[in-house]
């Protein structure tokens, strides 16, 4: 009887363990279901609550910020001139420093975003961060230097209260070197020739202000011819020395203490002939692609049409001469670049002299690095890129 009742007891023991069993699992799957039914019914809640927002998930950390509709409102004294000028079209705020970017507000599905006005670029450029966030590219596509020589459709998009529509198409970039040089400007966008090439602006830095023009006013100035370069860029001969003249890009978004950059080997040259004097060497220069090490010198003579400077700075580049907004911000400068025209009146700040005030401009990176972001340094053709691109 013994064994019998031992076997018994044993078969009881394990029938009651896993009775418990089952009953845990029951236990444990309606609790998930009811936690479940909570999440579901919180997460419903909270989308309603926020149906006209975008999900915070969605959102990139590192978006660059879009732009404050408080500093887009025109003042009271700009809607005057607004109503007065029958040949403006609208006029934007752009502040008075010439070392800083000529920004634009672009209003892409129903958003506006801060794009720089730059006619050293061949075509607009918009942020991938931005790019993505708006869908214009993929979210999980890889834009490195092959994506520069590839165009998107831009959504629907216009500049200001006038709706002045940006119709082309865009390459994306990673831009987040240039926000970090330009002390977290808030860049999403460039807007390039092929945008600017069917409109005519005037850039005044006493004022502050860039205004789009439905034309030449009689009062814009001393009239100059410019060309176009291989990638149908404003370029303009200037005398640099006695019978020595250079061609340079008129370049909007060349920004800097500076009138703007030579060439290097130019550079060289007119230093060995005592036309430039070295103030400095080794200073890191924000480019499209990153930061380069660039000299500093003076520069003895520099003639546009009949104006004249003495001792105006310029920085070396590495492929191009380039006439930025430190040398435009002398006059109030009208541009015309479906006919090729640059127009100067002398401004408040024709003969101001350049001082070291703004070399910061020059050392806004710690470190140096030519790489393209997320691009391995000599895996593509730098040069080509870059002049097919910007500056």
């Amino acid at each position: 009887m013994e064994p019998t009742t031992e076997g018994m007891f044993r078969r009881i023991s394990s029938f009651i363990a896993l009775y418990a069993l089952i009953l845990l699992i029951l236990a444990a799957s309606l609790r998930y279901k009811v936690g479940a039914s909570q999440v579901h019914a919180s997460t419903q809640a909270a989308q309603a609550e926020d149906a006209d927002c975008e999900a915070v998930a969605s959102v990139p950390a590192d978006l660059p910020p879009a732009a404050d509709e408080s500093r887009i409102e025109p003042d009271e004294d700009q809607q005057n001139a607004i109503a007065a000028d029958e040949n403006l079209i609208e006029a934007f705020d752009i502040g008075k420093s010439p070392r800083e970017l000529l920004f634009l507000p672009v209003k892409i599905n129903g958003q506006n975003w801060w794009f720089f006005v730059d006619s050293g670029a061949a075509h607009t450029v918009v942020d991938v961060r931005v790019a993505m966030y708006l869908g214009i590219v993929d979210r999980h596509a890889s834009i490195g230097p092959g994506s520069l020589f590839q165009r998107y459709p831009l959504p629907a998009a216009f500049i200001g209260k006038t709706q002045i529509p940006v119709e082309n198409d865009v390459c994306c970039f990673d831009l987040w070197h240039l926000r970090f040089a330009s002390l977290n400007s808030p860049i999403c966008g460039i807007l390039g020739m092929d945008f600017l090439t069917r409109h005519v602006i005037a850039i005044d830095l006493d004022a502050g202000r860039l205004s789009f023009l439905k034309s030449i006013p009689d009062s814009a100035g001393h009239q100059i011819r410019l060309s176009r370069d291989g990638y149908d860029r404003p370029t303009l001969t200037i005398d640099v020395a006695e019978n020595k003249s250079i061609c340079f890009l008129v370049d909007t978004g060349c920004v800097a203490s500076g009138a703007g950059a030579i060439e290097g080997e130019t550079f060289t040259s007119l230093v060995e002939q005592n036309q430039l004097t070295m103030i400095a060497d080794g200073l890191l220069s924000a480019r499209f692609f990153g930061m380069e090490k660039c000299r500093l010198a003076s520069l003895k003579r520099f003639q546009v049409g009949g104006f004249e400077h003495a001792n105006l700075w310029f920085t070396d580049h590495n492929e191009v001469n380039l006439l930025g907004l430190g040398y435009l911000s002398r006059y109030i400068a009208t541009i015309d670049f479906p006919r090729d025209r640059l127009y100067l009146k002398k401004g408040s700040q024709f003969a101001r002299k350049p001082g070291r005030a703004g070399m910061e401009r020059y050392r806004a990176a710690p470190t140096l690095g030519n790489e393209t972001p997320g691009a391995s340094p000599g895996s593509w053709d730098w040069n080509t890129a870059s002049a097919w691109l910007t500056r």
